[in-house]
C-alpha cells in the first residue's frame, strides 16, 4: 500500500504564562512557536497531490493568525480574568495552561477536522510545537 506524506511549517510569535509552573514559566514571556504540520493520503488527489501547500497554508492561517501577537493564558490567569487587560490587549484564553503539548493538541484536532472537510482521504499525521530550536512537542492521535 502507497502513503504520501506531505510536512509545512509555519511560525508564530505569541506570548504566555503558564499559571500552575513553578518556574520561571509562571513569568509572562514569549516564543517564536515554529508549528510543522504532517498530513498524509494513501491516493492523491486530481492535481496529484495530497494536498495543495498553498490551500494546507490557508487552512492552517486561519487558526494561527488568531493566535498571532496574542497573549496565551489559562482562562483561570488574573489576567485573563481582568476586564481591563482583555480590552488592552489581544488575550486568548484556555481551559488550561497554554503548554505547547495543549496548544498542539488544540491544532490537531481543529486542523484534522477541517482537512477532512475538505478531502476525506486526508489524514492529519501529527503536529509538532516548537518552542525553540532545541524543544518541541508532538501530538498524535493513535
Amino acid at each position: 500500500m502507497k502513503k504520501y506524506i506531505i510536512k509545512k511549517r509555519f511560525s508564530i510569535p505569541v506570548g504566555h504564562r503558564l499559571s500552575k509552573h513553578s518556574g520561571r514559566c509562571l513569568n509572562y514571556h514569549g516564543h517564536n512557536f515554529y508549528v510543522e504540520i504532517c498530513a498524509s493520503s494513501h491516493i492523491l488527489n486530481l492535481n496529484d497531490m495530497v494536498i495543495d501547500f498553498s490551500d494546507l497554508k490557508t487552512i492552517v492561517m486561519s487558526v494561527l493568525d488568531e493566535w498571532d501577537h496574542c497573549l496565551l493564558l489559562n482562562k483561570n490567569d488574573s489576567i485573563a480574568k481582568d476586564s481591563r487587560y482583555r480590552d488592552m490587549y489581544r488575550i486568548i484564553a484556555f481551559d488550561f495552561d497554554p503548554t505547547s503539548e495543549k496548544l498542539a493538541e488544540v491544532l490537531y484536532y481543529t486542523l484534522s477536522t477541517r482537512l477532512k472537510e475538505i478531502d476525506k482521504n486526508i489524514k492529519l499525521e501529527h503536529v509538532e510545537v516548537f518552542e525553540n530550536d532545541k524543544s518541541s512537542t508532538i501530538f498524535m492521535e493513535i
